[in-house]
C-alpha cells in the first residue's frame, strides 16, 4: 500500500473543496438574486432534525459583512438527548447516568481523533488502542466484536484498531450501565454512541488545519511532527431547501511520539437529506476510512522481585502480587521492526427515514459496514520476560519473537424501526415506544501465521531491530497455528417502553425486550476438528426507573436494568467444544440530579452496583492441533462505586466540566479459581477524575483571547489476570493540558499543549506482556476558517 505524502493529501482536500465551494457559491448567488438567500453561516445543529423549508428575507443578507468578535462560549451542557430512551428527554428526567461531550467540548480540546477526548469521559478508562479498547465502569468491553460502540444508535465501526476521525463527530454520548432493552446485545458497563453530523439548511464551509510537534524528553521540539487538514461543506442544493448536502473530508498525519512510528488516516463523509415536508425526511450517509500505521505494541515490564509461587501454578514467577517490582526500557524504546505494519480499511452506509402519522412518529434506521484490518509483524513470545533464566532479569535479558500475519474481516448489516406517541392528560402523560431491531454480523479471522519463533531475539535494553533472517528475508514463511475462522450471527429483537410523567413531578419508565440470537461458525482449514454447532439463544431483558422531583431543580432517581451478550460461538473449552451460555448483566443505580432553571448548572451524583455473570475468560492455553485459545466460564464479576459529574457556566464567557469516579471492579465468583475472589480486574483504577475549563476575555485589548485548562487523573490499577502467573500493579498518573484560543474576524486559532509537564506514565495495559506508554508533551496549533 503506497503511503501518500502530506502534499498529496492536501491536494485531495483542496480538490474536494473545489467541488463543494462552487456548488455553495452558485446556490447563494441564485438565492440572493431571487431574494431568498439564507444566512452565510449558522450555528452547527448537527445532531438535530434538518431545518424546515422557508424563504429568508433579503434584509438579513445585507448584514453578512459585519463581523462581531464575541467573548461568549457555546455551552458544554446538553439539556436533552435521545440516547437513553430513543425519545428526546431532559437529562434531569432520566433514571440513569448519561454524559455528553458535545461539539463545543470536543472542539475546545482541539481533537483530531476520538482518542484525544475519550479520557474526558467519567467512568471510561482506555485499555487498548482499539476502537473498543476500554473499560466502562471498570468492566472490559474489548474483544473481537464491538457491542458497546454505536454509530448514530446502531452497531458497526469502519475502523477497529485505528483511531476514529473527529471531523464528522457532532457529539459523544456515554450511557452508563446495561441498556439492552433498547439497544440489544452489549456488555454491562455502558454504551458509547458516536453521533455524526447532519446536512444543514444554511450554506457553510469550514476549513481546519492543524500542525503539531512533540516536545518531550525523548523527542525535542521539531523532531517528530504531524499535521491534519479537513473541510466541512454543507447547505441546500435546491432553492426550496428540500435537498441538503454535507461533505466532510479529513486527512491526518498523526504519528505517536515513539521514534519511527507513524499513523496516517484518510476519511471521507458525504451525506444527503431530502425534506419531503417539515415532518418527513430521509437521510443517507456514507463513511470511508483508511488508516495505515507502524505496528507498535508498547514496552515490556521486566520483573526484578524474587520469584514466588502464584496460586494458579507450581511454576515460580516474579510477576505476581503487590510486591512484584519491575522496570522497563526508556519510553523511546521500540521492539517492533520499522517495517512491521498494520492497516485498517472500512466503508459504511447509513440511512434514516423519519415521518409523523397522526400523533405517531415513525423512524427507520439501517447501517451496513464493510471492514478489514491487516497486521504483519514480529511480536513478543517472551516467556523468559516473566520467568527469566537468571534469578533476576538483566539488561541483557532477551525476548524471543514470533511471526504474525493476520487479516480480519467484519461485516455488519443492522436496522432499527420504532414508533412512539404521547397519550394522556398533563397529570398522567405517557410516552409509548415500540420497535424491532437486529441484523446480521459476520467476522472472518484469517491467520496465515502465528509463529514460528523468529531469530535473532532482541534484548530488553537497546534492542537491535530490523535484523534479517539468515536467508536475507524479512519474515519467515507462513508458519504454525494457521486458521481461517468464520463466525455468523443473526439477531432479531422486539422491544416496548413506556415513559410516564405523573403529576408533573414523578417520572416512571419501564421497558422490556426479547431477542433471538442465532450463531454459527467454522474453521475452514480445520472443518472436521472445529465443527462449531449452530446455536439459538433467547434472551429477555427489562428496565425500570423512577425519578422524583423534590423541587424544580433537584431530583432523586433509582433504576434497575439488564443486558445480554452472547459469547462467541467459536470460543471453545479444553475439549474443543463451543456453545457457552450468554453473558448477563444487571445494574442497580441510585442518584441525585441538579439542574438550575437557566440550565447553567447541571450535576449528577450516583451510586451503582453491576453484577456480571457467565463471564468467559481465557485460560492462557491453546489446543495443540489448531492453536486455538481455550476459554472457560469463571463465575461473576462485580463493579460498584460512586460517580459525580458537573457542568457549570456562571457567566457567558466562562464554563467548566468536571467528573470523578470512585469504583471497584473485581472478581465476585470463580468456579475454578476461588482464591481470586475479591481481586481487582485489569485496567480498572479505583479512582479517576477529569476537569476542563475555558475562559474568554470579554474586554479590550484582550477581547477575542481565551484560555483553557484541563486535568486527567488515573489512580493505581492492576494489569494481567489474578488467575494466571502475571498480576501486578501499575502506578497512577496525573496529566495536565492547557489551551490558548484567539478569534480574529472569521478565523479561530487554538494552541493546545497536552501533557504540559511531560509526565512519564503507562497509559494502559495492552496485554500482560505489553504496556502502552502515555504520549510525551504535545504542542498543537490549529486554524479554522468559516465561510
Amino acid at each position: 500500500m503506497k503511503n501518500p505524502s502530506t502534499c498529496t493529501r492536501l491536494i485531495r482536500v483542496l480538490f474536494l473543496a473545489g467541488l463543494a465551494t462552487p456548488l455553495i457559491g452558485l446556490q447563494v448567488r441564485a438565492q440572493v438574486e431571487s431574494g431568498t438567500a439564507p444566512p452565510a453561516a449558522a450555528a452547527d445543529a448537527s445532531s438535530s432534525t434538518p431545518a424546515a423549508n422557508g424563504p429568508i428575507p433579503v434584509e438579513q443578507v445585507t448584514k453578512l459583512d459585519a463581523i462581531t468578535v464575541t467573548s461568549d462560549i457555546g455551552t458544554y451542557h446538553e439539556v436533552t438527548s435521545e440516547m437513553a430512551s430513543k425519545v428526546a428527554t431532559d437529562l434531569k428526567d432520566l433514571a440513569s447516568s448519561l454524559q455528553v461531550l458535545n461539539q463545543n467540548a470536543i472542539a475546545d480540546r482541539n481533537a483530531n481523533n476520538l482518542q484525544d477526548v475519550f479520557v474526558y469521559l467519567t467512568g471510561v478508562t482506555q485499555s487498548q488502542t482499539n476502537i473498543n479498547g476500554f473499560t466502562f465502569r471498570g468492566l472490559p468491553v474489548s474483544g473481537s466484536y464491538d457491542q458497546n460502540i454505536e454509530y448514530d444508535g446502531l452497531m458497526g465501526t469502519p475502523l477497529k484498531k485505528g483511531a476514529q476521525s473527529a471531523a464528522d463527530v457532532s457529539s459523544l454520548e456515554f450511557l452508563k450501565g446495561p441498556n439492552s432493552v433498547l439497544y440489544g446485545q452489549m456488555h454491562p458497563g455502558g454504551l458509547m454512541n458516536i453521533v455524526s453530523k447532519n446536512p444543514l439548511s444554511d450554506p457553510q464551509i469550514d476549513f481546519r488545519a492543524t500542525v503539531f510537534s512533540y516536545d518531550g524528553a525523548f523527542n525535542p521540539l521539531g523532531n517528530v511532527n504531524g499535521d491534519s487538514f479537513s473541510i466541512d461543506a454543507t447547505g441546500p442544493v435546491d432553492a426550496g431547501k428540500h435537498l441538503l448536502f454535507r461533505v466532510i473530508a479529513d486527512v491526518e498525519n498523526t504519528p505517536p511520539s515513539r521514534p519511527g512510528d507513524f499513523d496516517k488516516l484518510e476519511s471521507f463523509f458525504p451525506a444527503l437529506t431530502y425534506n419531503f415536508t417539515n415532518k418527513t425526511y430521509f437521510t443517507i450517509k456514507l463513511e470511508s476510512d483508511a488508516d495505515y500505521r507502524r505496528q507498535d505494541d508498547g514496552v515490556f515490564p521486566v520483573f526484578t522481585s524474587p520469584a514466588i509461587l502464584s496460586p494458579v501454578s507450581t511454576t515460580k514467577t516474579a510477576a505476581y502480587g503487590r510486591t512484584a517490582t519491575y522496570y522497563f526500557a526508556p519510553f523511546n524504546t521500540v521492539y517492533q521492526n520499522t517495517y512491521d505494519r498494520a492497516r485498517d480499511k472500512g466503508d459504511a452506509l447509513s440511512t434514516l427515514f423519519h415521518t409523523e402519522i397522526g400523533r405517531w412518529t415513525v423512524r427507520v434506521q439501517t447501517r451496513s459496514v464493510w471492514h478489514a484490518d491487516w497486521t504483519q509483524e514480529d511480536t513478543d513470545n517472551s516467556t523468559n520476560v516473566f520467568f527469566p533464566k537468571a534469578s533476576y532479569a538483566t539488561p541483557n535479558t532477551t525476548i524471543e519473537r514470533q511471526y504474525n500475519l493476520i487479516i480480519n474481516g467484519h461485516r455488519w448489516n443492522s436496522f432499527d424501526a420504532n414508533t412512539f406517541a404521547v397519550y394522556g392528560p398533563e397529570s398522567f402523560e405517557s410516552t409509548l415506544i415500540g420497535g424491532v431491531g437486529g441484523g446480521v454480523e459476520q467476522f472472518d479471522n484469517q491467520r496465515y501465521a502465528f509463529g514460528p519463533v523468529t531469530t535473532p531475539a532482541v534484548t530488553i535494553i537497546n534492542p537491535i531491530i530490523n535484523q534479517p533472517l539468515a536467508n536475507g528475508q524479512l519474515y519467515p514463511a507462513n508458519g504454525t497455528a494457521v486458521q481461517n475462522t468464520n463466525n455468523w450471527s443473526t439477531t432479531f429483537g422486539e422491544y416496548f417502553s413506556d415513559q410516564m410523567k405523573i403529576a408533573d413531578f414523578i417520572h416512571v419508565s419501564y421497558g422490556i425486550r426479547h431477542d433471538q440470537y442465532v450463531q454459527a461458525g467454522i474453521d475452514l482449514l480445520n472443518p472436521v476438528k472445529t465443527p462449531y454447532e449452530s446455536e439459538i439463544i433467547h434472551a429477555f431483558d427489562q428496565q425500570l426507573g423512577v425519578v422524583f422531583d423534590l423541587t424544580k431543580s433537584l431530583a432523586v432517581y433509582s433504576s434497575w436494568s439488564q443486558s445480554t451478550t452472547p459469547n462467541t460461538v467459536t470460543d471453545i473449552n479444553a475439549q474443543g467444544q463451543s456453545g457457552f451460555a450468554p453473558e448477563k448483566g444487571t445494574q442497580y443505580e441510585n442518584g441525585l440530579k441538579v439542574e438550575t432553571r437557566d440550565h447553567k448548572f447541571y450535576g449528577t451524583l450516583c451510586y451503582f452496583y453491576i453484577d456480571r455473570t457467565n463471564v468467559l475468560v481465557s485460560s492462557g492455553q491453546t489446543l495443540p492441533v489448531t492453536g486455538q485459545a481455550i476459554y472457560r466460564l469463571d463465575g461473576a464479576q462485580h463493579s460498584q462505586g460512586t460517580e459525580i459529574e458537573l457542568q457549570y457556566q456562571p457567566i457567558a464567557n466562562w464554563q467548566f466540566q468536571a467528573g470523578a469516579a470512585f469504583e471497584k471492579a473485581f472478581i465476585a465468583e470463580s468456579i475454578t479459581n476461588p482464591y481470586s475472589i475479591g481481586d481487582d480486574l485489569a485496567n480498572a483504577p479505583r479512582a479517576t477524575g477529569n476537569l476542563w475549563t475555558r475562559y474568554n476575555f470579554s474586554r479590550a485589548p484582550l477581547k477575542g483571547l481565551g484560555v483553557g485548562l484541563g486535568a486527567i487523573y488515573v489512580g493505581k490499577y492492576w494489569a494481567g489476570d489474578p488467575t494466571t502467573v502475571t498480576y501486578f500493579t501499575i502506578p497512577g498518573y496525573t496529566r495536565v493540558d492547557t489551551a490558548l484560543y484567539y478569534k480574529w474576524q472569521r478565523y479561530n486559532f487554538a494552541l493546545n499543549i497536552q501533557n504540559v509537564g511531560d509526565r512519564r506514565f503507562i497509559q494502559s495495559e495492552q496485554t500482560a506482556e505489553y504496556l502502552v506508554p502515555g504520549e510525551q508533551r504535545k504542542i498543537t496549533l490549529s486554524v479554522e476558517r468559516k465561510f
